[in-house]
């Protein structure tokens, strides 16, 4: 759970416009410092961090996680959610 303070803005939902390399560097960015911002630096599991980037993606982005081939226990590997991102939206 996003503990922390509440008053912190949330990254918008992940555009699929015309530059989605650009969208997907500027929305990860913006989810990083939102993370640390709301649990003050402290470590987060993975799943939980996975829960919350999908929560925070949007619709299109959920989409797009659900055609990654992803076994159960990867689903839930965030830094290995991130490289599939980073390989799917910098193939644009």
């Amino acid at each position: 759970m996003m503990e922390g303070n509440r008053n912190f803005r949330t990254p918008e939902a992940l555009t699929f416009d015309d530059n989605i390399s650009e969208s997907w560097k500027k929305f990860k960015q913006k989810f990083d410092l939102f993370y640390l911002a709301n649990n003050g630096g402290k470590k987060v599991q993975s799943n939980i961090k996975v829960a919350q980037l999908l929560n925070l993606i949007g619709d299109e982005g959920l989409e797009v996680f659900n055609s990654f081939d992803l076994s159960e226990e990867e689903r839930w590997d965030f830094d290995l959610v991130i490289s599939k991102f980073d390989d799917y939206c910098s193939s644009y």
